[in-house]
């Protein structure tokens, strides 16, 4: 006899949702920062409590089926009716309308969704800080940020976190640079026989870019060591060299004098996401952005 869907399975069903807009188990589960066994347990979890198939599985590329289509259009308005929910209570709570600070590694993980916070959240007062992955735990820690949007493989295990999407580095250079004429990727060698800029060793990025380096068996010399990713981005533009990025952040350039290319060998993944304390795990701002952020950066088409 079936007895739908118990709350138990609110989780999964979110899991569902998510492989329902990626339609790919391997992406799906790095976006959920689960294994893809554990996904694909909880999609079988889900079809035997409807008893139908919600995953067309006969092919290459996954497909919904019908019932699978119906489930996410379902899923998608309770989703959308928990957080119509909590913004609509927010408004009863005593502290609503204390400051809330949010820090990044990078502001652009955090601009594009500044507008849709501040409209869900009228009466909080919103405000931005952008620093380096070390201080971002340093000042949640002691409460002066409330919110951190950064790299989460450092994170200690005394604060919360709720991943939302694998950044990679990319390699960037200007599209009328003859040096890269058809070039379709930079290989850790290649990148040596150009002038390089990175950030300096106070960010996390830099640690990551020497390590693509080391797993290649090559110790790096970098040309220029900046302060932000938009100052590297001025010396690729006024110079003949290379800056390798997170690629979040150079799609939010939509620059078209400048290209990505994908970095050949093995190289760190990024698993970035929100860091807070854990006693504001129930704070409704702080699940509003970690879901405007996966909307934005995985099931709104700038998946990583």
């Amino acid at each position: 006899m079936w007895k739908g869907l118990s709350p138990l399975s609110l989780r999964t069903l979110e899991s569902f949702l998510a492989l329902s807009k990626i339609l790919n188990y391997r992406q799906t589960a790095e976006s959920l920062f689960i294994s893809e066994p554990s996904l694909s347990n909880q999609i079988r979890q889900l079809e035997a409590e409807y008893n139908c198939q919600l995953i067309d599985r006969s092919k290459r590329q996954i497909r919904l089926t019908p019932a699978g289509e119906q489930l996410a259009l379902s899923a998608t308005r309770i989703f959308d009716e928990v957080q119509r929910t909590n913004r609509l209570m927010y408004r009863f709570n005593s502290a609503n309308n204390q400051r809330f600070t949010i820090g990044a590694s990078g502001v652009h993980l955090v601009f594009p969704l500044s507008q849709e916070l501040q409209a869900a959240y009228p009466k909080a007062r919103f405000t931005f800080a952008e620093t380096f992955n070390r201080d971002i735990i340093q000042r949640v820690t002691d409460r002066s940020l409330t919110v951190g949007f950064s790299f989460l493989d450092t994170v200690p295990k005394t604060l919360q976190t709720s991943g939302v999407f694998i950044d990679h580095l990319v390699a960037v250079t200007r599209v009328e640079d003859p040096n890269f004429n058809g070039v379709a990727q930079l290989s850790a060698l290649e990148l040596l026989a150009h002038p390089l800029a990175v950030l300096r060793e106070v960010f996390y990025i830099n640690n990551s870019v020497t390590q693509f380096f080391r797993f290649a068996g090559i110790a790096p010399s970098y040309t220029y060591t900046l302060e932000s990713y938009h100052a590297c981005i001025d010396q690729v533009k006024q110079q003949s060299c290379v800056t390798i990025v997170p690629r979040s952040f150079f799609d939010s350039l939509a620059d078209p004098t400048l290209r990505g290319l994908p970095l050949a060998g093995k190289q760190p993944a990024l698993p970035m996401g929100l860091v807070y304390l854990k006693e504001e795990s129930a704070n409704p701002i702080i699940r509003s952005l970690k879901r405007m952020a996966r909307d934005l950066y995985v099931t709104g088409g700038r998946s990583h």
